[in-house]
């Protein structure tokens, strides 16, 4: 359908859940693959702000928590958590909408999605204790799980989580950048609140700006008139 076509066409969009899920139910057709919501998410090619402030925190646990703070801007009925359980943490994923939490593809491809993100900013130190899926086995399952995600998968779980070893999460992105992730951070907000006022009004019109200010070296007092405030907003 030329909707869907339209949608494919602009990079830059965000698909609602509800419409991706049919995407996957028509890609299992025409592909004949049970698991291709893992395919995607192998082949996903992470973009956007939220992946530079993923990639540019200081410590893989402020990346988790990062997720957990937007992950609404990703998927827009996803709720994810971080829960600390003694020697793991687990990542748990859900879904807002029942249709949605049991749809597998959907399931498979937000768990590796966001798992080839954290390897794409860790590299050869990430690493999986385990991944839970709350739904049961089925005979397509095994292998194709446990070579993507590189570690064991179990099902009929009480949650759909990335669980992780615990100290782990103090590891360093190759590419953290305090500096870079506190900008990031704020940027996300704002996305945030923009989607919020959507929300509350649809269409309403959002300006997002900033404002830099110099300082004197000697008081600490802003000083404005001077060329460097502008110079900050150009880069």
């Amino acid at each position: 359908p030329r909707a869907l076509i339209a949608w494919v066409m602009v990079v830059a969009a965000r698909v609602p859940a509800s419409l991706a899920t049919g995407w996957f139910d028509a890609a299992e057709l025409s592909l004949h693959d049970p698991l291709v919501g893992l395919s995607a998410g192998a082949h996903v090619q992470p973009r956007g702000a939220l992946v530079h402030l993923i990639m540019s925190a200081p410590t893989l646990g402020d990346s988790l928590r990062y997720i957990q703070r937007f992950s609404r801007l990703l998927i827009d009925a996803l709720h994810v958590a971080l829960v600390p359980q003694g020697d793991t943490t687990r990542l748990v994923f859900s879904f807002e909408d029942p249709q949605l939490a049991s749809h597998r593809h959907l399931v498979d491809y937000s768990l590796l999605a966001t798992v080839s993100v954290l390897r794409g900013a860790m590299g050869e130190a990430f690493r999986l204790s385990a991944v839970h899926r709350r739904r049961a086995w089925q005979s397509f399952d095994g292998e194709q799980h446990r070579r993507l995600f590189k570690c064991p998968v179990h099902f009929a779980e009480r949650d759909d989580s990335l669980v992780f070893v615990s100290h782990d999460l103090e590891l360093a992105p190759r590419v953290a950048n305090p500096l870079v992730a506190e900008q990031m951070e704020k940027l996300a907000e704002a996305l945030a609140g923009m989607a919020f006022v959507q929300l509350c009004n649809p269409g309403a019109p959002v300006v997002l700006g900033s404002f830099a200010s110099s300082i004197s070296m000697q008081s600490g007092a802003p000083t404005f008139g001077t060329p460097e405030p502008a110079l900050v907003l150009y880069v």
